[in-house]
């Protein structure tokens, strides 16, 4: 089968391109009928770049910047197996020079011994020649060959303005001591310095919004100051200085240290770790999430009110029995008053009853000691009383007792249909009752 682009012509009956011709097949020539190829390579050989890649390109680089800057710089400052820690600046002395130390001892021990041994300048000037050269004994060519070593090793430690306030010194040893003079100083400087660590040591304390962290690595610089300049210090110096400089939150696990002997006896690497692991668990317990408790799954019974009682609290049904108007006697239905109304308000209890004696009051009678009633006192006119029975005038008063009732309870929304609740009474729009005590 031919491709869809290759078809047969009609009078040669050989294949010309009438669909897409790839472009990298290139036109006929018009001489000899054969192809040339118009295009240096196919076009699916190329890979063209846009803008937009090359500009994430460039932004990959930026950002890696940072960090390869970030490496070099660490890389200079430690040194690696074939560089040597690089001096910057000369007050970081006292940091280097330790470091610079272990490297060259790492490289060769014999080196370390040209750094403390003045050099002759007699196998200098042997060395500057080649015929006067081979005639030294090869121990004298084994020291020209280490002091050659150790003095490039220094040059290249020191930054390029440190190495040019040193140049005139030729020597390793001359330029090692030149360093140690400026980065140290004299007896006189060591001492002033000394006194100053010594004052930092007793005064030492935690700063304003520091971390444990950073606290603890200051105070192991000063640890190292103050050795390097010799500054004694006992361990339990040293332990209780940082535990007296910790912020007043840690003051009640250093109780419980103290009690326990710990401080009296442990030193600072490992009073320091009781402290970091104390804080990371402090961390810890900040971070936890508080998870919802269900002591039903576990005890017999909730402490919570809500198990104990349902939606609402049952209502409450009493009977008293009583005679009607004829003599026959009624049950008549009394519900407890309710301790709120039907929006839910608190309604406030009832003003207690009047006392006996002011009740006799009302229907004219007299107290016990044959005393009238007071001036302020409401009297009834019993004149028509003997014309009712005492029955007829207990069911009048029944009766108005149910009028007034239920009238009050119409005014402070104590009447409603028990099948509903309290929540139910809520819901209901005093607009909406409105609109339907209208229609």
């Amino acid at each position: 089968m031919n491709p869809n682009w290759w078809n047969p012509a009609p009078d040669s009956g050989k294949y010309t391109s009438s669909g897409v011709t790839p472009s990298w097949w290139g036109t006929p020539a018009p001489d000899d009928g054969k192809y040339t190829n118009t295009r240096s390579s196919p076009s699916w050989a190329e890979s063209p770049v846009s803008t937009s890649s090359q500009g994430n390109q460039w932004a990959l680089v930026s950002n890696q910047t940072p960090s390869i800057q970030s490496i070099l710089l660490s890389e200079s400052e430690t040194g690696s197996l074939n560089r040597p820690p690089k001096l910057m600046h000369l007050n970081e002395y006292s940091g280097w020079v330790e470091r610079f130390k272990t490297y060259v001892l790492g490289q060769n021990t014999e080196l370390w011994i040209r750094f403390t041994t003045d050099f002759d300048q007699a196998i200098e000037v042997a060395a500057s020649d080649t015929a006067t050269f081979a005639d030294l004994p090869e121990d004298k060519k084994k020291t020209y060959d280490l002091e050659k070593k150790a003095y490039a090793i220094l040059t290249q430690a020191l930054s390029r303005d440190i190495y040019h306030q040193f140049a005139s010194f030729k020597t390793t040893k001359k330029l090692w001591d030149g360093l140690k003079t400026r980065g140290v100083g004299n007896a006189a400087t060591r001492q002033m310095r000394h006194d100053l660590l010594k004052k930092e040591f007793d005064g030492f304390t935690c700063m304003d919004k520091e971390s444990l962290g950073d606290m603890t690595s200051r105070f192991y610089h000063l640890l190292t100051e103050l050795d390097n300049y010799g500054v004694t210090t006992t361990q339990a110096e040293v332990v209780k200085k940082f535990a007296d400089a910790l912020p007043p939150q840690w003051s009640s696990f250093l109780e419980i240290l103290k009690y326990n002997g710990v401080l009296r006896t442990t030193n600072i690497n490992d009073f320091v770790q009781l402290l970091e692991n104390k804080d990371q668990e402090e961390t810890l317990k900040a971070k936890r999430v508080p998870v919802a408790q269900n002591p039903e799954m576990y005890c017999g019974t909730s402490n919570s009110s809500s198990a104990r009682t349902g939606p609402h609290v049952p209502l409450q049904t009493v009977f008293v029995t009583s005679t009607d108007m004829y003599g026959n006697p009624v049950q008549v239905s009394v519900k407890p008053p309710p301790t709120t109304d039907m929006y839910g308000n608190p309604i406030q209890p009832p003003p207690p009853p009047p006392p006996a004696q002011q009740q006799r009051a009302c229907y004219g009678g007299t107290s016990s000691a044959g005393q009238q009633s007071k001036p302020g006192t409401v009297q009834l006119d019993t004149s028509s009383f003997s014309k009712i029975s005492v029955e007829v005038a207990k069911e009048h008063m029944e009766l108005l007792n149910t009028v007034v009732s239920a009238y009050c309870g119409l005014i402070e929304g104590q009447i409603g249909n028990i099948n509903l609740t309290q929540e139910d009474y809520r819901q209901i729009d005093k607009e909406e009752m409105d609109l339907m005590d209208i229609k």
